[in-house]
């Protein structure tokens, strides 16, 4: 297990700095990833998310806004293969709001960044937030374990916004749970070794 050099980059560089805000984001999964599951499971995929009642399937992220050297600074925080965290250019800021994305701002301050993450680690073992599965520890889980570590509860209606059952969605096709598990373990290795990973030893 690992954490991305990239994450403890962003860490490291804004840690300091006080959180002014939050906002809970989702946006529309890759098309191609879906094209491929409903292909996988023959129509299964797509059928079930019409019972389901999901007009799409979403991706789930954090939008970290901090005061740093004079300036706002919006950072992205999310879970796909691996754990990602950066600085968010004005470009990928504009390109995000472009897109087909639903949310809500929290407000919460008072706290460096440091102290914010530090308090998720805190709290969470290790494999449960840098290890990814696309049932027991995907973006919706880990955003949920972000805020609830952080003393923040959404109340029903916001939670109902972002968060889909993927147990439900996956229920009737383990292979396709299986194909997800190995299409996100290789990206996560791939990832890791070009972000050059922090091993990890917990006590």
């Amino acid at each position: 297990m690992s954490i991305p050099k990239s994450f403890l980059r962003t860490l490291e560089t804004f840690k300091t700095s006080q959180i002014t805000g939050l906002y809970v984001g989702r946006s529309p999964i890759n098309r191609v990833l879906k094209q491929i599951a409903n292909f996988v499971t023959l129509g299964v995929f797509n059928k079930k998310q019409q019972e389901l009642g999901y007009d799409d399937v979403y991706h789930l992220y954090l939008l970290v806004k901090v005061r740093h050297e004079n300036r706002d600074v919006i950072l992205r925080l999310h879970k796909e293969a691996i754990v990602k965290f950066h600085e968010l250019t004005d470009i990928e800021f504009k390109n995000l709001r472009h897109t087909e994305h639903r949310g809500f701002a929290i407000e919460f301050s008072g706290v460096t960044l440091g102290e914010f993450i530090q308090t998720i680690l805190d709290k969470n073992p290790h494999n449960e937030i840098f290890v990814y599965d696309v049932v027991t520890a995907n973006c919706q889980v880990f955003i949920l374990k972000v805020l609830r570590s952080n003393n923040i509860v959404l109340p029903p209606e916001k939670k109902a916004l972002i968060l889909q059952s993927v147990h439900e969605l996956l229920a009737n096709s383990p292979t396709l749970a299986n194909l997800f598990r190995k299409i996100t373990d290789l990206g996560a290795t791939v990832e890791t070794i070009s972000g050059g990973g922090l091993e990890l030893h917990e006590s």
